[in-house]
């Protein structure tokens, strides 16, 4: 069992993936709020942590630079915004990045990143 943190601002989305998580054996904490993850994750351990490049507040890619200092965990960037992907050299430390819409089987990639 994988201890997995999304976040995404968008509630649907981030409900689907919970459920897909959650239904493969995993534990999953779903957070909509940027700001609110940084502090889960300094009072937290996480295996797996799915971002959103694009949120209100602080972007995904601002909070990876918070956090990645602090955290072993595999760091996953989801995205609607395919030509930022290869602009941002932030992006490309991450473990891996979707590109939405995805798939389940994209999803259970996803777990496969922290064995």
């Amino acid at each position: 069992m994988k201890r997995i943190l999304i976040v995404d601002d968008e509630q649907v989305l981030a409900d689907c993936l919970r459920e897909e998580f959650e239904f493969l054996g995993h534990q999953v904490t779903v957070i909509n709020d940027s700001s609110e993850a940084a502090s889960a994750l300094f009072t937290e351990s996480f295996d797996i942590i799915l971002l959103d490049i694009k949120m209100p507040k602080v972007n995904g890619v601002e909070l990876f630079e918070q956090i990645k200092p602090h955290t072993d965990a595999k760091i996953v960037f989801l995205s609607a915004i395919s030509d930022m992907m290869s602009h941002d050299p932030a992006l490309q430390k991450a473990d891996m990045i979707l590109e939405k819409p995805f798939s389940v089987e994209d999803i259970k990639k996803i777990v496969d990143l922290a064995k």
